[in-house]
């Protein structure tokens, strides 16, 4: 993919590269929290969900274009989000 495609917002890969491992890793805190069915475990879930949409809305903007790939990566986390949020607000009571 040329980097000519953001569009100039970003000189080449690095800091979107940074920002994917930043989401992945609190993606894989969360599912860790989950799993061990920790007290935060809903709250850190929600926050990668949104982390990734944040992403997902933020790439669509830059590459002013939606590709297949935002539906099939877009749709588990919007599923995410829907399973998460009654879970956080049970969580913080």
């Amino acid at each position: 993919m040329p980097v000519d495609m953001m569009r100039g917002v970003f000189r080449d890969f690095l800091v979107p590269g940074l920002l994917l491992f930043g989401l992945g890793v609190l993606n894989i805190m969360a599912l860790m929290a989950v799993l061990r069915r920790k007290k935060s475990a809903w709250r850190l879930a929600g926050l990668a969900l949104g982390g990734l949409a944040i992403w997902f809305l933020v790439e669509i903007t830059i590459l002013q274009a939606v590709h297949w790939l935002h539906a099939m990566w877009g749709r588990p986390v919007l599923v995410g989000g829907i399973v998460a949020f009654p879970r956080i607000l049970l969580a913080s009571k």
